[in-house]
């Protein structure tokens, strides 16, 4: 992505996805006055990837990616965005309007999801089971 004459900075991240696991998603932060399509950017990439796998599903343009204090791009803040817009796109699947929704990383669990909505009957904890992340009802 880096070779995309648009691109400042990218950093590819894994998905989650039900039935492979994961896949590839882009965040992408554009060079100063640049101007790019998240379409146009995969497309890009499908055209310079050669490893099919390697596709991003996800192209996101930030207008800034997170970066730790020594400027280093801070991957596990854009896991963890596509981890909430995962869960997000599955609530809107099962028609439940979430209320609030954020990850957390515990060192005795991994990754936890606490969301809330003010209706479910079940529906959206039986969607994200399928997901390795852990989920929480608040």
């Amino acid at each position: 992505m880096h070779g995309h004459p648009a691109v400042a900075l990218a950093a590819a991240v894994g998905r989650p996805d039900a039935h492979a696991g994961e896949v590839p998603a882009v965040y992408v932060q554009l060079r100063p006055g640049a101007t790019a399509t998240p379409a146009e950017l995969q497309d890009w990439a499908q055209a310079h990837i050669v490893e099919r796998a390697a596709w991003p599903k996800e192209v996101k343009i930030l207008p800034t990616l997170p970066t730790t204090p020594v400027g280093k791009i801070f991957k596990p803040a854009l896991t963890d965005m596509e981890i909430e817009s995962v869960v997000q796109d599955e609530a809107r699947s099962a028609g439940i309007s979430l209320r609030s929704c954020s990850v957390l990383r515990d060192p005795q669990r991994g990754i936890v999801v606490r969301w809330a909505a003010d209706q479910d009957d079940g529906a959206l904890a039986q969607r994200l089971g399928r997901f390795t992340f852990q989920t929480e009802r608040v």
